[in-house]
């Protein structure tokens, strides 16, 4: 076992800096000199906070949220974006979180929920911040709740958890193990080789695990699975009813998030630490390319749920909608005609509604925390576009949500909780 004692990186700076240049004019003699040299300062003091306005307006553009704030849940209103045919899920609502990185920027939720608090706290949420994309914050971050909407770091916690030196940590995945009474924890490295250029080239996605007593201490690192020359993502690790294990993961084969088409392996394990081969499972959206998931196993349904994220083939994986999918057996899966959410439906997730987790309550309330994206900035052909991500949550129950995908018109709009914060029990949780 070890504790980390590691520092965070500083947070980014800012892109322009808003200074006024100073004003070097020396001190006149005479009056009208004065007058003068008073009415010059002061048109050069108002081009100056022209200028000054322009390029902080830029800068908020540029770097969108890279600053630390408070999450806004005005912009989780519901909108339909133009052209759509689906109909607004209504009552997302933002949530905060103070990411080491000092953006608020996350993506990848996965939450495990205790009828009573583990270690002081009900909710556990391992997430990574992605400030506008950049991979090198991407590691692995550790977050509390009691209710599944405010979310804080534990005491003692310093995120992030784990950091590489061969590329970036991404796809956290965790659950209790009650023998051992640890939280596990699994999560996606991208090992990178310097290409052509110094620049980044991908050789492999290793899935690594580490387990903890307290949250606190963490154990070393062990790496479990390894798929070379391959792009293999979002590991979901689930509990069975014969209580050994499997891993679902996504093998986007060597185009990565520009696949063509994608498959959707389950590899099965007695411990959680040796794993099988993947094989292939039986699931199709029709129209889409799965590109990220989240399973769960349902005891009071005695079936298996995921959430999959996926995106039409020829648009990449950044324009994902969420779409649910469900089991009997884990390996069969029946898909739904409309998405839990799409992309656009909210102006926070106007590109893209990523990788999402949820839970199923005994008294079959269900809550969804999503992730997605919006475009700050588009890209053209001498820059890069600008993209910012945001987390938000929804309270419903699994009438609601069936309803709601089972609807081949899209127009059924989700219905909502009217208890936020019921929905505290899934296959994840601990009673």
């Amino acid at each position: 076992m070890m504790s980390r004692r590691e520092s965070p990186p500083p947070v980014p700076p800012s892109i322009v800096s808003n200074a006024l240049p100073k004003n070097g004019a020396s001190k006149p003699h005479r009056f009208d000199a004065m007058h003068k040299g008073f009415v010059k300062a002061l048109k050069v003091a108002a081009g100056a906070a022209i200028l000054a306005a322009a390029l902080s307006a830029c800068a908020s553009d540029l770097s969108d949220s890279l600053q630390p704030r408070r999450a806004d849940s005005t912009a989780f209103q519901p909108r339909i974006r133009a052209g759509s045919t689906f109909v607004a899920l209504a009552g997302p609502a933002a949530m905060g979180f103070s990411t080491y990185d000092g953006s608020g920027q996350v993506v990848h939720p996965d939450v495990v929920v205790f009828d009573q608090p583990w270690n002081g706290h009900k909710l556990w949420n391992a997430i990574t911040p992605y400030p506008n994309s950049a991979t090198q914050f991407e590691n692995p971050s550790l977050f509390v709740s009691e209710d599944g909407d405010t979310w804080g770091i534990p005491e003692g916690v310093l995120n992030p958890l784990s950091r590489t030196k061969r590329g970036y940590l991404s796809d956290p995945d965790m659950l209790f193990e009650p023998k051992s009474g640890q939280m596990w924890l699994y999560y996606r490295e991208v090992q990178n080789v310097s290409g052509k250029k110094g620049v980044a080239a991908h050789m492999a996605d290793n899935v690594w695990l580490t387990t903890s007593s307290d949250a606190i201490t963490w154990s070393t690192p062990r790496q479990v699975v390894t798929d070379s020359g391959r792009f293999v993502v979002s590991p979901s690790i689930v509990r069975t009813p014969d209580e050994n294990m499997s891993m679902y993961q996504i093998d986007a084969g060597r185009r990565g998030c520009s696949a063509l088409t994608t498959r959707i392996t389950r590899r099965r394990s007695a411990n959680g630490l040796d794993w099988s081969a993947p094989v292939p499972i039986a699931f199709t959206q029709t129209g889409y390319v799965p590109w990220h998931l989240d399973v769960q196993y349902m005891p009071s349904r005695k079936e298996y749920w995921a959430l999959v994220a996926a995106y039409i083939g020829t648009r990449g994986c950044m324009t994902t909608s969420l779409f649910l999918a469900t089991s009997s057996d884990g390996v069969s899966w029946t898909t739904y005609p409309t998405p839990v959410l799409a992309a656009g439906e909210i102006p926070q997730f106007g590109l893209a509604v990523y990788r999402s987790t949820f839970a199923l309550a005994a008294n079959d309330s269900v809550t969804i925390w999503y992730s997605g994206a919006k475009t700050v900035r588009p890209g053209t052909k001498k820059r890069p576009g600008v993209v910012a991500w945001t987390a938000a949550v929804t309270h419903t129950t699994a009438t609601a949500l069936l309803t709601r995908v089972n609807d081949k018109t899209h127009s059924i709009k989700l219905s909502v909780a009217t208890t936020p914060g019921t929905a505290v029990m899934s296959a994840n949780s601990v009673p």
